[in-house]
């Protein structure tokens, strides 16, 4: 019998086998117009297991590159890029080389070198640092340690780390911004220790590769291990080590791909739809929300986007076939699907730098990120409109009410909400840096955001054939207009006012699911609920249309709600129903 690892594999190439079978000649119910069952089709590929969560210079990313530049060849699109296809390096990570462990006593245990200082060997006496966090609730750790020890005590010694903070990984809000390694490095430096070793704890294991080199010529160094243990009763003796960190910086590979309706020529205006077809793999420390290992399909986050792309291509290829006047003769339509954007927009700011983009030439810029999941509750995200002369809006708006609103009755219909600024959490943000018009459209985030259950099952179809229709009218609308005029953003959004998270503002009292709803415990200091005059022992029964039962039923509401309305809430006092209304607050307030 297979063990579970043979098991795994033999369904991943089966898989991987099922989608080479459909690369070679794209087959498949497609048709020249926009339609459901085309955005189906290609996003249960894009989102399925074969591509692996389609990570940046992996082979299943080369999987997905196959998949769209077949896409793009089958609708007759012309190459924008040789071959389609545009390589560009960054510098994102680092590898371990050489020898990185601690010796202690003669017992070698390995270790991961962490890129905060120049690598090197560090031979001293081990401290245990505790937490190593900086001074909270009148409690600093390591100054603690100096006022015991003596001053300078903890120069030049092996500082030990323990991970995250004294109520966990998960622990009070108080901590989350204290918790991280670069947060403890900080602090330790004001004393000067020759280096610190940060301790697995109950936290993941570290993958060398997927770790920021960042390092400087200056001390201290840094290193993290497993053995806790071993460690620790060292350092409870004070016990001479030798610390070993030998690394270097990993240059990546990525590849932008691009397609035209027409060859490019000169003179030519040229409309660009783009988004990131890259996702998180297994798991990207830093980004996933969830645990490392598992399959990030990442069907929102942007199977939906590169869905929306490649069938609005092949759609406006046909009808420019079958009318020359479908589009002015002088303008071109380039679909871009962007590398690397989960590692910090390289693929678009690799092209935006390229002689392949003129900013003179260009009309505006369309991004399409996480589109996948259009609700009533939430709206359509649209930003950029202040990035041009009023022109610009004027066009989304008529292409929204010729697109959108013909597809929804009017209880029904998600708002559009505009966005200010023009530097979004997308790659669109490359191109406003080049003084291009760009326009946004996001759905907005949701609990299965950067997790593994961002899933084809939970795609918004209808949605996402509805923003493909109006991605199709603001590029004929552009196209036929005079272009709208570029001009720079006087206030930009924080990242939250994208609502990728939402809250309450109570503490939970219980976690018990048996109780008649979710018993208070607290409310956080100016949360808007607190106006409502909820307190500790009330129990909330109802927020909006959804029945509170316990804490899964408030965080199904808040996957789907979001900050600047005002919700109904409803609570028992004494046996006492009382209501009132509250609007939310966003995770970083």
């Amino acid at each position: 019998m297979k063990n579970a690892i043979q098991v795994s594999r033999m369904r991943a190439g089966l898989l991987a086998l099922f989608v080479a079978l459909l690369l070679p000649a794209c087959r498949g119910p497609l048709s020249p117009e926009i339609t459901e069952n085309d955005l189906k089709y290609h996003l249960g590929i894009l989102s399925s297991d074969a591509l692996e969560g389609r990570m940046t210079g992996t082979p299943a990313m080369q999987r997905t590159m196959d998949y769209i530049e077949k896409a793009y060849r089958k609708a007759g699109l012309h190459p924008f890029f040789p071959d389609y296809r545009m390589p560009f390096t960054f510098r994102d990570g680092m590898e371990a080389r050489g020898v990185n462990r601690i010796t202690i006593d003669g017992q070698s245990i390995t270790t991961v070198p962490l890129p905060f200082a120049a690598p090197g060997r560090i031979e001293s006496r081990l401290v245990d640092g505790g937490f190593c966090l900086p001074a909270h609730k009148g409690v600093d750790e390591l100054a603690a340690i100096e006022n015991e020890k003596g001053a300078g005590f903890l120069e030049g010694k092996i500082l030990i780390c323990r991970r995250h903070g004294p109520d966990g990984e998960r622990g009070e809000r108080t901590y989350r911004n204290l918790i991280s390694f670069q947060s403890k490095y900080e602090n330790a430096k004001r004393f000067k220790p020759a280096a610190l070793l940060f301790l697995k704890g109950k936290g993941d294991e570290l993958r060398t590769e997927q770790l920021r080199e960042e390092a400087s010529s200056s001390a201290p160094r840094a290193a993290f291990t497993s053995e806790d243990d071993i460690v620790l009763a060292a350092a409870k003796q004070n016990a001479e080590a030798v610390l070993e960190i030998d690394f270097a910086a990993l240059e990546r590979t990525g590849y932008n791909l691009g397609a035209s309706l027409r060859p490019i020529a000169p003179g030519q205006r040229i409309i660009y739809l783009g988004g990131h077809y890259d996702h998180l793999g297994h798991g990207l420390p830093g980004s996933s929300m969830g645990p490392m290992g598992p399959i990030y399909n990442g069907a929102d986050d942007n199977a939906s986007g590169t869905t929306l792309i490649l069938e609005l291509a092949a759609a406006m290829k046909a009808k420019l076939n079958a009318d020359a006047a479908y589009l002015p003769a002088d303008v071109n339509v380039v679909f871009l699907n962007f590398d690397a954007e989960e590692r910090g927009l390289f693929g678009s700011s690799r092209f935006v730098e390229s002689a392949a983009f003129d900013p003179t030439s260009t009309i505006a810029m369309i991004n399409v990120d996480m589109v996948g999941r259009l609700r009533q509750s939430r709206g359509l995200f649209i930003q950029g409109m202040d990035t041009a002369d009023p022109s610009l809006k004027r066009i989304v708006e008529e292409a929204y009410a010729a697109s959108v609103h013909g597809l929804y009755s009017d209880e029904e219909r998600p708002e559009a909400r505009w966005m200010k600024g023009g530097l979004g959490p997308s790659d669109h943000a490359s191109f406003y840096r080049k003084k291009v018009p760009v326009v946004f459209l996001f759905t907005g985030s949701h609990g299965e955001y950067h997790r593994p259950e961002d899933d084809y099952p939970l795609i918004n179809f209808k949605g996402l054939y509805a923003l493909t229709t109006l991605s199709e009218q603001i590029i004929r609308r552009l196209a036929f207009a005079p272009p709208p005029v570029f001009q720079q953003v006087k206030e930009e959004p924080k990242r939250n006012d994208f609502d990728f998270k939402v809250r309450l503002g109570i503490i939970p009292g219980s976690y018990d699911t048996g109780m008649p709803g979710l018993l208070v415990g607290g409310v956080v200091e100016g949360a808007p609920i607190g106006r409502t005059g909820i307190k500790d022992g009330d129990i909330i029964v109802e927020i909006g249309t959804q029945k509170i039962r316990d804490i899964h039923d408030l965080m199904r509401f808040l996957n789907d709600a979001r900050t600047g309305i005002s919700y109904p809430v409803k609570w028992i006092r004494n046996g006492v129903t009382m209501e009132a209304r509250t609007e939310l607050m966003s995770v970083d307030d």
